[in-house]
Order: structure tokens, then sequence, then C-alpha cells
């Protein structure tokens, strides 16, 4: 005798069949509908009405064939990763940054733009005018469009749609969902370290869990398990920055002292460059001396945050932000440090620099939507 599962429909199994051919011709690219139907254990039947409708939603394509010993050859169903595109906006004090990706995470178009933040109608109708404007410009139709992440610098609620607090936008307790009858698409909100590390995970096939530590201005990260943010109770997870690491040490924009961030954020290394991290490096590279001993005494406090993170977490740690272009000559130093601090394992394989570098949050909130829609 058959049981029907509870909690279950013929209107949920369909649904959920169409999902995994859906996620499985997105991870495998192209496949026969014999080899869909090994794969998940479903009919042909099934496999053919599911097809069907991927094609007609212009997800799928049926072109090209393999080699047969015999017979019909078999045609091949084919990923559409152009067929949907995702945007991703990351706001800053002072910048704009957009991407527009496909369902591959390729970058279709990039571009940052100079504007102050204002919490103004005017600000939040002129990055919908910018949406708009870059689709015409690449001859993307809005349909296409899954939707707008936004990233912004501050602790975001994405359940409740609040930003509780963004030091550097001066905002406080902003509900996000007054926003969204600013735009044309589904909007979401994340922190931008969250979606930061994100991207890093999304893009490396063989890590689903991993810290992201977001050094810029300021220092935060992400806690990444099972390629999902964690928020943590109150959305303030992955605020590494703000962890003592000198009693009674350094004033933090925070109020305490001794904080990871008084002693890593790129700021502690151009105070005599006028904020120019470009002049910073290119006085250490021509051997300044006083620049050289910054860095070093840099890297020892970056060896002793990365070490208590990794104490608490043993995870992966993905070091993104500003600084990340700049350290990957000097990583195998770092690693140095770190080895340094601890008697036995000396296994420092942990240690990664981001692959997006400066587009990480942009991206990162994109390919949020991309996990979404698959």
């Amino acid at each position: 005798m058959m049981y029907r599962m509870r909690g279950t429909n013929n209107i949920d199994v369909k649904a959920k069949n169409k999902e995994n051919i859906k996620r499985l011709l997105f991870k495998q690219k192209s496949m026969t509908k014999q080899e869909i139907v090994n794969a998940l254990k479903l009919s042909l039947p099934t496999v053919n009405q599911n097809v069907k409708e991927l094609i007609d939603e212009n997800l799928l394509d049926e072109s090209g064939t393999l080699e047969s010993s015999g017979g019909r050859k078999p045609q091949l169903i084919n990923f559409k990763y152009d067929a949907r595109k995702s945007i991703g906006l990351d706001i800053s004090q002072n910048n704009i940054h957009i991407v527009i990706l496909n369902l591959s995470s390729n970058i279709i178009c990039e571009k940052r733009i100079n504007c102050i933040f204002e919490n103004t109608k005017e600000y939040w109708s002129y990055l919908n005018k910018l949406v708009e404007d870059h689709c015409l410009t690449n001859d993307i139709n809005m349909s296409q469009v899954l939707g707008i992440s936004i990233t912004l610098p501050g602790t975001v609620i994405p359940d409740k749609k609040i930003l509780k607090l963004a030091p550097t936008l001066q905002i406080k307790n902003l509900d996000l969902n007054e926003l969204e009858q600013y735009f044309n698409l589904p909007v979401i909100f994340e922190n931008e370290a969250n979606a930061a590390g994100f991207s890093e995970v999304w893009s490396r096939e063989i890590i689903n869990d991993a810290i992201y530590l977001s050094i810029t201005k300021g220092v935060g990260g992400a806690i990444i398990i099972d390629n999902t943010v964690f928020h943590g109770k109150s959305g303030c997870s992955g605020e590494f920055g703000h962890f003592i690491i000198q009693k009674n040490g350094s004033k933090c924009n925070c109020g305490s002292n001794g904080c990871f961030e008084a002693y890593c954020t790129v700021n502690v290394l151009t105070k005599d460059t006028n904020g120019d991290i470009d002049e910073y490096f290119k006085q250490v590279k021509l051997g300044n001396n006083a620049y050289i001993k910054k860095w070093d005494e840099y890297l020892d406090y970056l060896a002793l945050g990365l070490h208590n993170i990794k104490m608490i977490f043993d995870l992966d740690i993905i070091i993104g932000g500003d600084i990340s272009d700049y350290l990957q000559e000097y990583v195998e130093t770092l690693k140095d440090k770190m080895k340094a601090l601890v008697e036995n394992d000396k296994n420092i394989d942990f240690v990664r620099i981001s692959r997006h570098g400066i587009n990480a949050s942009a991206v990162g909130g994109a390919c949020m939507i991309i996990s979404d829609f698959l």
C-alpha cells in the first residue's frame, strides 16, 4: 500500500520536480532528457513536460546532439544563462557601484559613480533611473531582470527590511520597505560585508562555509554557513572589527579601546598620505622605512586578528575590501606571522584573498537574487 506524504500534494511535487530540473541543468549546463531521468529518478513523461515548460519560459533550449551507437542521436537540453539578469547596487557615503550579472554570475556591465548619499526621494529615484539607463544601454529588456539588490554599510535586518544603523550614512532605523516604491523591480537589501562574503562562497564550488573579513575604512565581515549568510540573533553577526586585541589600546571609532578595527582599518595606513592607499604602497615599494615599519606592525595585528577568528570558527577566512588587492603580494609574510603565534598546527592554508575585490558587495548582492531564483 502506498501512502501520500504529509504536507505535499501534486502541485507541490510538480513544482519541486521543475525546480530540481532547473537547478540540475544550471549546474551541468547541458544534458539529455535520459540523463535528467537518471540523475533525478523521474519518469521520462515528467521530464518531458517540465523541460517543455522551462523552454517556454526561455530558460532552456534544445540544440546539439550526442554521438549514438545506433538509432536517433539524443538531443541536448541546454541552460540559457543569458535568459535572466540580476542587478547589484552597492551604496557608500560617496559612491554608487552598479553591476549587472547573467545567471552564470558573469558581469555584463559594471560602473562606479561618484554620488553623495542622501536619504531623499530624489536620491532613491535616481537609483531606479540608473538601473533603467544601464539596462537600456546594454540592450537588456526589463522583463529579463529578476530584481535589484541594494547593499549598504550598516546593520541590515533582512527579514524585517530595516537598516538598523549605518554610521557613515548617518542613518538609524530606516524602514527599507518604504524605499521599494521608488523601484520598478523587486528589491532586496543586505549588509555590504554579508553580500561580499556570499559572492566569494558562491563563486567557489569547493567552499560552502567561510568567514569573510572586509577591510576598508572600517573592519567588518560575514559568516557564511552552508552557502547562507548567518545574521545572528539581532542581525549584528560578523562585527569582527570590534573584538579587543589590545587591552587599553588605541581608541576605536565605536568609542572602545583596543578594537581590531583600530589597528587594521585602511585608515591606519593612510594617515600620512591623505587617505591615498596607492601612495602608501608606492612608498613601501620605494623602501621608505617609516612606511615599511608601519606595514610590518599592521601585519602583526592582522595576523593576531585572523588567528583569533580561526580559533573561534575553524573555517576558511577570505580577506576582501580595499586591502585585498595590495595584500596579495604579502600574503606569505602574513602567513609566517600567523605561524609564529602557534606552537603546533602551523597549517595556514585557510587564509585566502578575495576573488572579486572592490566588486564583491555589488556582485554578492546580485548573486543572492540568482540564488533565490534557483
